[in-house]
């Protein structure tokens, strides 16, 4: 099964979404959110960030504010 991601780009940047899983030993499987920020440019560092459900939501809010709302 493919994994679904979404990426998004703006003149030389990107930005990767996609799911991810927090698994440890003995206890169930907990769902994630990746986020990959890079450049276009080749040998570029890349940040990338973890994040629980609640705050992918919350970023998603801010984001919608901050857009409709300037």
């Amino acid at each position: 099964m493919k994994v679904p991601k979404f990426t998004m780009y703006a003149r030389s940047t990107g930005m990767e979404i996609a799911p991810y899983e927090k698994r440890q030993e003995g206890k169930p499987r907990e769902g994630r959110i990746s986020l990959r920020f890079f450049r276009m440019e080749g040998g570029s560092p890349q940040l990338r960030f973890v994040v629980e459900p609640w705050e992918g939501f919350e970023l998603s809010r801010m984001i919608n504010v901050n857009y409709f709302f300037r």
